[in-house]
């Protein structure tokens, strides 16, 4: 199974789509659905994670809007 979590709301990473070798998505996860959600997801399952990122963080293109950080971030 293929699941995609779209780590943005930022039109670009919206419509991202993947290439055909990763086969049919089972479910597509949008910013809202993910955020504090235990989504059950199976073992073995592939994870797709669409987003914007630098070293220390993943979210929308304007920094900390979506505050997703690494541990040992700045």
């Amino acid at each position: 199974m293929t699941y995609v979590m779209e780590m943005s709301t930022d039109g670009d990473i919206l419509n991202t789509q993947l290439n055909s070798k990763w086969g049919q998505v089972s479910q597509r996860y949008s910013w809202n659905q993910v955020r504090g959600t235990n989504l059950n997801i199976p073992n073995n399952s592939d994870i797709i994670v669409i987003a914007h990122g630098d070293a220390y963080e993943i979210g929308n293109m304007n920094r900390g809007s979506i505050d997703i950080r690494r541990i040992d971030s700045k």
